[in-house]
């Protein structure tokens, strides 16, 4: 799990359990599986649990075993949204100190933690997936999918069963409005492991080329008010393409696209597209069927979608949004080598879990209007490394003072540059790359107190170099 992961560093345990308050009521049990074969009655807050009930809670786990266990709400102001229990099997493990901490970092949970309040059911439902076989059925069949899936890919997976009868397809995607993206960002419920992106220009995710020339906005524009849309062939129509395209492959040989929109809180949160290989395929008795089933499938999404973000509770608990502990994690980094490229690697993977970037560079003045450029763990001395100019460059308002920071973006990837400086001075700037969506704009805060950390470290082997050059002249 990866909430276990991102808290096991500061709170070591054998054993996470997780558990959620739905808004319509009840309990719901997020992991371990294996534990709902205890039967671990969790009480249902009212708004708030009690510290009584959390008392008995952790005694419970104590007969079973265990000789440090630790429970804490995700709370807000309104109510409860969920409870996690940490539990060791070595005694005082856990004390007041770990009790405050605990409670801290679950403020972190909450976001994530109030969206799956808001769309999960109480009851996770029945695991059978019985197809629909006519129309009567077909309904209730899919309310039976939805709930036994825990994943955007099972949803998708088990719904494309359940309807072929029906609706008969060769291909089916659920795309769903990202969460922190723009207009044009959609992401890929059934293609979450690594997520995939559908953006303006069609293309899923960084990398794969864009199968199409409009993408989203195309098909907004031609679904427009109307709930669903039919395409008799994609080798015709021109304009409209299929979502999804495999990384370094072909797009699939489709005809026929049947589309739904899928509305959440009165707007389009996402659509539902079918696709055959047969073209002139959908009828308007189609059409009428998947407008029956789009809501559920819209809430089913909505919710998965959602609990995808647990999945990213680790970068979210290790960041704790916060500078303090970027600072320390920094200190510690650099103070524990005086090797540079060993220390410039450290501080890109901290980068990667701190703020989901996946490159950074460095690059540092030289001269009046001349620069290096490098990225972790080079190797090359400084004053071996080629200068570059600095007047014209996509970083200089950053190094010259002009700006405070630059945020570009730049189809699927967006890049954040800071300043490296002492003394309130830039001499250098630090480039973040990451996906687009406005993600590194969020983690602005956290990602100049790693540069602020790791500028004099920097500095310092600047003025070597410079000193060294000199001495060779």
């Amino acid at each position: 799990m990866a909430a276990s992961d991102a808290l096991g560093a500061e709170l070591p345990h054998d054993l996470l359990a997780l558990w959620l308050f739905p808004e319509d009521g009840g309990v719901l049990l997020l992991g371990p599986a294996a534990l709902a074969q205890d039967q671990v009655e969790v009480p249902r807050p009212e708004p708030f649990l009690s510290q009584e009930q959390l008392l008995a809670l952790e005694d419970r786990f104590r007969q079973a075993g265990y000789a440090s266990v630790i429970a804490s709400p995700v709370r807000t102001d309104e109510r409860d949204l969920g409870l996690l229990l940490l539990a060791a099997i070595a005694a005082g493990r856990f004390g007041p100190f770990q009790a405050i901490r605990l409670f801290e970092l679950l403020q972190h949970f909450e976001p994530p933690f109030q969206r799956l309040a808001e769309s999960m059911p109480s009851e996770p439902g029945s695991m059978s997936l019985p197809r629909a076989r006519d129309a009567e059925e077909l309904l209730g069949v899919v309310v039976g999918t939805g709930a036994a899936a825990r994943s955007g890919a099972e949803l998708v997976t088990r719904l494309s069963a359940a309807i072929q009868e029906l609706l008969p397809h060769d291909q089916l995607e659920v795309v769903m409005r990202h969460p922190h993206g723009g207009a044009d960002d959609w992401d890929f419920v059934g293609r979450d492991k690594p997520p995939r992106r559908w953006g303006k220009e069609g293309s899923p995710g960084r990398g794969a080329g864009a199968p199409g020339p409009r993408g989203v906005a195309a098909i907004q524009d031609r679904i427009a008010e109307q709930p669903t849309l039919v395409i008799a062939d994609l080798a015709v129509d021109r304009e409209i393409v299929w979502p999804f395209r495999p990384e370094g492959g072909e797009a699939p040989r489709l005809h026929a696209m049947l589309v739904a929109a899928l509305h959440g809180r009165g707007v389009v949160a996402g659509y539902l597209f079918l696709g055959s290989a047969a073209s002139d395929l959908y009828r308007p008795g189609d059409e009428a069927l998947i407008r029956v089933i789009a809501p559920v499938v819209a809430a089913q999404a909505a919710a998965l979608h959602a609990l995808a973000e647990v999945d990213a509770l680790r970068h979210t608990v290790t960041a704790l949004e916060g500078p303090g502990s970027a600072l320390a994690r920094s200190v510690r980094m650099l103070a524990a080598t005086a090797n540079l490229p060993a220390a410039t690697q450290g501080i890109a993977g901290l980068l990667r879990v701190l703020t989901g970037c996946h490159s950074c560079r460095f690059i540092l003045r030289m001269g009046g209007d001349e620069a290096v450029a490098f990225e972790p763990g080079e190797l090359r001395p400084l004053m071996d490394l080629p200068l570059i100019p600095i007047e014209g460059a996509a970083f200089a308002p950053v190094l010259t003072g002009e700006a405070p920071v630059l945020l570009r973006p730049g189809g699927d990837d967006e890049q954040l540059i800071l300043p490296l400086r002492v003394a309130g001075k830039p001499f250098g700037v630090m480039v973040l790359t990451g996906p687009a969506g406005g993600r590194l704009a969020a983690v602005t805060l956290t990602a100049q107190q790693v540069a602020d950390t790791v500028a004099p470290h920097l500095e310092l082997v600047r003025r070597e170099a410079g000193l060294e050059a000199r001495s060779r002249k």
